[in-house]
């Protein structure tokens, strides 16, 4: 079953994430399933959040970055990427700022969800290491 044609969307609501941010983006950029659209939404971050994600927005389309000038809250954050995603896009996926994601595992999860059309979520192992 070829899975290249399906679009999936990548929430990233982010609040002060500059310590990681980068290295999260990075991950998602370089997944081995490239059919991707990252939207990030900064809650009003005090930290250089907005530096990293507007510079990824601005040399990649695949990332759309949209600051809010008050903090929404996370709740309400995370709400607004799943409203606001492409609509075109047959999967959703939220991430956060601190997430690594190894670079087979949109690949991994939409081949699984593609064999499974009764599944509704997808997941997978999952390793937490020490932050640096």
């Amino acid at each position: 079953m070829s899975i290249e044609g399906v679009k999936i969307s990548i929430g990233l609501p982010v609040f002060n994430g500059d310590k990681y941010l980068d290295r999260c983006i990075q991950s998602l950029l370089s997944q081995t399933y490239q059919n991707i659209e990252i939207l990030i939404a900064d809650n009003a971050s005090t930290d250089r959040t907005q530096d990293i994600a507007s510079s990824y927005a601005k040399n990649d389309t695949r990332v759309t970055y949209v600051r809010h000038e008050v903090n929404q809250g996370a709740s309400s954050n995370g709400k607004y990427v799943f409203r606001n995603k492409n609509p075109d896009s047959k999967y959703f996926m939220w991430a956060a700022h601190d997430d690594f994601w190894e670079p087979s595992f949109i690949e991994s999860c939409i081949q699984a969800l593609e064999e499974n059309p009764e599944a509704v979520a997808c997941g997978t192992d999952i390793n937490f290491y020490p932050r640096r």
